[in-house]
């Protein structure tokens, strides 16, 4: 199943903007990230030229972030990392992927 995240998503009742390609590839290169969040312009950067794999576990790892930051729950690194990964984990099994 794939879920199109294109046109953004909603968190905590704001959009999210899901940005990647070109540009936005090599700008997360040159800091050495897979993906980022940025809160104050509710968006999503998301490096597509990596594997599936890698890309479906950035992408709930920074709406892990996003979601972090709008209620507040000042989740450590490891954290929001051990749950994506949790998550990406049960996402694999049902054959869910990530559109960006």
């Amino acid at each position: 199943m794939n879920i199109d995240l294109r046109n953004g998503l909603k968190v905590g009742g704001h959009v999210y903007s899901v940005k990647s390609g070109g540009v936005v590839n090599e700008r997360l290169k040159e800091g050495e990230y897979y993906a980022r969040c940025y809160y104050s312009e509710r968006e999503i950067l998301v490096d597509n030229s990596r594997t599936r794999s890698v890309v479906n576990n950035s992408v709930i790892h920074e709406i892990l972030h996003a979601i972090d930051n709008n209620f507040d729950t000042k989740l450590r690194e490891s954290q929001i990392k051990r749950i994506a990964n949790g998550l990406h984990q049960v996402t694999e099994q049902f054959g869910i992927n990530f559109k960006v």
